[in-house]
């Protein structure tokens, strides 16, 4: 039995990470176990014969602190005491913070001291650190704006901190052992009592919302925003709650103005479109008399002063009738009204009929119109609209154009989207004025040239476009003419209507291959992408649920693709686009935003941030396909 416990004495000796000294009666060591000189930097023979006050320097200068004269009283007494701080000294020179405690030992008619030394170096480092922190979380605890308040078990305010009482009207700590239910609206305490006592009993990590509203001083209620989370002791038992608490007045407020104000804009939205539509039948009825009329004596024998009198009347009449036409359609555009039907429409079929309509002014002026030799193309459009946006170009080229000059109209065939192009030879579009050029009514001067136009052609061609899911633009240099072009989605044939031009069944493995990134939190959109290309072996796919991972993933594989979704657990999507695109590894990745969200504001405010693409959910494969393949194909 002596030898196990010998053993069991021998085995604590050696393994423990605390340093065990045994000095004889002159402060000499006689024996030290391995902890100790790890500790203080000597090999384990080398301290044998030393005197402990090579390694423990400072409780030997009694003559200097009394603490340290009282504590060495310990080495000559049977009676442990508590540990001392004090220092260490290290073989090098170096010293350092232990705890040490002494005692004495009677063995084998020998009077010896035992002393066992703790390094505390990374205790007070840790110590210093919690310190640091918790100075911290008291002085974001005292500044806070929000309010934030402790409650017990029994939803108790236990503390809380200055912005609680002031958002009450109350002294600070005013609120503080008060139930929290006691200041809650009855209509809202029930919910607020169950979800607390829910939040607390249960074993979930996560934090709760909370929406009621509170008793001020002045007898009014506040309504207040909360979140909630539980607080548990070192075992993880649930103690209570912390709920950080915020005013909402201000925002419902301005919440409430905002839908008054989008109420009455949109009435008076409506008001507008039944004043235009309802002027718009009372100007068409005099509008058909002068016209018709018009019409019909140009089909009389007239001298050439009545037929040019006649021409004037006819092409005023026009030019309100367009002018009416044009008001109408922006108006519906923009109060979402304006309905279009999408079909295939033949390209050489619309070009030959708005081409016939602009030619007998092409050649008064001995402008040329250079069309290419087939036009076997097809896109999905409205046949009408898009007729509304060609003839404008075609017109605009040859009403901008400069004598004896030239209009060639030709296509070319982009992804998934054909564009449609007519180039002029005219003087271009000064790049002072180029910003207004689709403001509706601003003809940026033309109307003192004597040139015909109400203003209003690009503006609308440029609003069809769009509402037909196409997009209209230009390119101008001065003095050598300016070319409008509208891309629209491409058909392979009449038969083709709104199935992708390539399907994704018969997709070939020899496609651009590369990698891509995919931040998205929700699991049934990570899972459509991971579908979608399963059978593109070539293309890796890496996801992120969060956006702080996603740009760790960013920086660290270096896609060829990042494609966004707005609206991520800890990031905001714009913030995320933000850091990629000024991160030195992600700068240059293209990064394409996939969003539930439609609005053409949030739109813009990513395309113009730096994103290449901005497709809508429920998402369009073959659109997200062209980008894909776009991309891939670039960065090989």
């Amino acid at each position: 039995m002596q030898d196990a416990n010998a053993a069991t004495l021998r085995a604590l000796f050696e393994g423990t990470s605390d340093a065990i000294i045994m000095t004889d009666s002159k402060a000499v060591i006689t024996e030290a176990n391995p902890a100790t000189a790890e500790m203080f930097g000597y090999e384990e023979d080398a301290l044998i014969g030393l005197k402990v006050t090579r390694l423990i320097p400072r409780p030997m200068a009694a003559n200097r602190d009394s603490k340290i004269a009282e504590y060495l009283d310990s080495w000559l007494s049977t009676q442990v005491r508590n540990a001392l701080r004090t220092e260490g000294r290290h073989k090098d020179g170096t010293l350092f913070p232990i705890s040490l405690a002494v005692s004495r030992l009677e063995l084998d008619g020998r009077e010896l001291y035992v002393g066992i030394a703790r390094d505390l170096t990374q205790i007070l480092l840790t110590e210093e650190l919690l310190r640091s922190r918790r100075q911290i979380l008291d002085a974001i605890f005292e500044a806070s704006p929000d309010a934030v308040k402790v409650i017990d078990n029994g939803l108790e305010t236990t503390e809380s901190n200055p912005a609680s009482a002031e958002m009450l009207g109350l002294s600070e700590g005013e609120d503080r052992r008060i139930n929290l239910l006691k200041t809650v609206h009855p209509e809202d305490r029930d919910a607020v009592a169950v979800a607390l006592r829910s939040l607390i009993s249960s074993q979930a990590t996560g934090a709760i919302s909370l929406r009621f509203r509170a008793s001020h001083s002045d007898g009014r209620w506040v309504p207040i925003e909360a979140r909630a989370k539980t607080l548990r002791d070192e075992g993880h038992n649930a103690v209570g709650a912390v709920l950080v608490e915020r005013d909402i007045s201000q925002a419902l407020e301005a919440r409430a103005a905002l839908e008054a104000a989008k109420d009455e804009a949109e009435r008076a939205n409506r008001e507008k479109s039944e004043f235009l539509s309802r002027i718009s039948h009372e100007l068409r009825t005099p509008l058909n008399s002068i016209l018709g009329f018009a019409q019909l004596l140009r089909m009389d024998e007239l001298d050439p002063d009545q037929r040019e009198s006649v021409n004037h009347i006819y092409r005023a009449g026009k030019h309100l009738l367009d002018l009416i036409n044009e008001v109408l359609d922006i108006s519906r555009i923009e109060a979402g009204t304006i309905s279009v039907s999408l079909e295939p429409v033949s390209l050489e079929e619309l070009a030959q009929e708005c081409i016939s309509l602009v030619m007998p002014e092409a050649r008064e002026r001995g402008i040329e119109i250079i069309t290419p030799k087939e036009l076997d193309l097809y896109v999905r459009a409205d046949k009408q609209r898009m007729k509304q946006i060609l003839l404008n170009l075609l017109s605009n080229a040859v009403k901008f154009n400069s004598d004896n000059g030239s209009v060639t109209f030709y296509c070319q065939e982009r992804d998934q989207s054909l564009r449609i192009a007519v180039t002029d030879t005219g003087p271009g579009i000064n790049p002072a004025l180029r910003q207004r050029l689709f403001t509706p009514f601003d003809r940026l001067g033309a109307e003192s040239r004597g040139v015909e136009g109400t203003g209003l052609g690009l503006a609308l061609s440029q609003k069809l476009a769009e509402v037909m899911g196409g997009s209209l633009g230009f390119e101008s240099t001065v003095g050598k003419g300016s070319t409008f072009y509208v891309d629209m989605p491409r058909l392979v044939s009449p038969q083709q209507k709104t199935e992708p031009s390539i399907p994704y069944e018969q997709l070939k493995s020899e496609s651009a291959s590369g990698t891509i990134l995919y931040i998205e939190d929700n699991l049934a959109n990570l899972a459509l992408i991971e579908h979608f290309l399963r059978r593109r072996p070539e293309i890796r796919l890496i996801t992120a649920l969060q956006g702080s991972i996603g740009l760790e993933l960013a920086a660290q594989h270096q896609p060829d693709l990042i494609m966004l979704d707005v609206h991520l657990p800890d990031m905001n999507g714009f913030d995320v686009l933000q850091r990629l695109r000024t991160a030195q590894q992600s700068a240059h990745i293209p990064v394409a935003i996939l969003s539930a969200d439609a609005t053409k504001t949030q739109m813009n405010h990513f395309l113009s941030a730096g994103a290449i693409e901005y497709l809508t959910k429920p998402l369009e494969l073959d659109r997200l396909l062209a980008l894909i393949e776009r991309c891939l194909s670039a960065r090989s």
